[in-house]
């Protein structure tokens, strides 16, 4: 789960910039990271 960690510092730096919509591509790129793993 490296990866989610990774993706979390990136959202809350990305939040400190204000880029909402970068966000939401982030936390949508976080959730098939998470389904990936999931299913392999």
């Amino acid at each position: 789960m490296a990866e989610v960690y990774t993706l979390a510092r990136y959202q809350h730096f990305s939040f400190e910039k204000d880029h909402p919509l970068w966000v939401e591509a982030i936390e949508n790129f976080k959730f098939l990271i998470v389904g990936y793993n999931l299913t392999t």
